[in-house]
C-alpha cells in the first residue's frame, strides 16, 4: 500500500482516529484522579559498634571491621525477608502488614530498607517498631558471646513520600496509547470495508 493511499484512509476516517485518542486521554484523566494513593518509606540504617577495641600492634584490625560490618549489613537484609520478622514487626505495629518491606546493603555499613503505606502514620510507627526489632535481634546474638565491640543498628527517621503516577506520564502513556489503538482501528475499519 502506498503511503499516499494510507494518508488518503487517514483522512478519511480522521473522526475514528480522533475519538480513539480523546477516549483514551479521557481514561488517562481520570485515572490520575482515581488512582489509590500510597506513601513509599525510605528508611536508612547504619551499621557501627557498640565500643571499640584497643590494641597496641599494627594489623589489619580496620579491614577486618569493615568486611564483619558488610556481612552483619547482609544479614539484616536476609532477617527482613524473613516471615518471622516481619510478623514481628507487624505485631509491634499492631496491624495487618500484608505489605512487602525490601532491603538492601547500600555499602558495607549501610542499609535502605523501602516499604510502601496508605497513611503517612503508620509509616513512622512501622519504621520504630522494624528499629526496635532488628535491634532486639542483634542484642539476641551478643548474649552468650558478652562482646563490647558487638554490634549496634543506628536507625535514621523514616523519609516518607507520596508515591503517585504524576499526570504527565500518564498523558504521555495515554497519548501513546490513543496514537496506537487509534491507528489500528482505522487499519481495521479499512479492511473490512474493503472486504464488504
Amino acid at each position: 500500500m502506498e503511503l499516499k493511499k494510507v494518508v488518503k484512509i487517514f483522512q478519511q476516517e480522521k473522526k475514528i482516529f480522533f475519538l480513539v485518542l480523546l477516549f483514551s486521554l479521557t481514561l488517562g484523566v481520570l485515572f490520575y484522579f482515581v488512582q489509590p494513593h500510597f506513601y513509599k518509606v525510605n528508611l536508612m540504617l547504619n551499621v557501627t559498634r557498640q565500643g571499640t577495641q584497643k590494641t597496641s600492634d599494627y594489623s589489619f584490625d580496620e579491614f577486618y571491621r569493615l568486611q564483619a560490618d558488610e556481612k552483619f549489613a547482609d544479614t539484616i537484609v536476609r532477617w527482613l525477608e524473613s516471615p518471622r520478622i516481619q510478623e514481628d514487626i507487624c505485631h509491634q505495629v499492631k496491624q495487618d502488614c500484608s505489605r512487602k518491606i525490601k532491603a538492601k546493603r547500600l555499602s558495607s555499613q549501610y542499609v535502605e530498607i523501602i516499604y510502601f503505606i496508605n497513611k503517612p502514620e503508620t509509616g513512622k510507627k512501622e519504621a520504630k517498631a522494624i528499629a526496635q526489632v532488628l535491634q532486639n535481634e542483634t542484642k539476641k546474638l551478643n548474649l552468650k558471646q558478652k562482646n563490647k565491640n558487638w554490634f549496634f543498628l543506628v536507625v535514621d527517621d523514616p523519609v516518607i513520600k507520596l508515591n503517585h503516577w504524576n499526570i504527565r506520564k500518564i498523558l504521555g502513556i495515554s497519548v501513546l496509547l490513543g496514537l496506537l489503538i487509534g491507528f489500528w482501528s482505522v487499519l481495521i475499519k479499512y479492511y473490512w470495508k474493503k472486504e464488504d
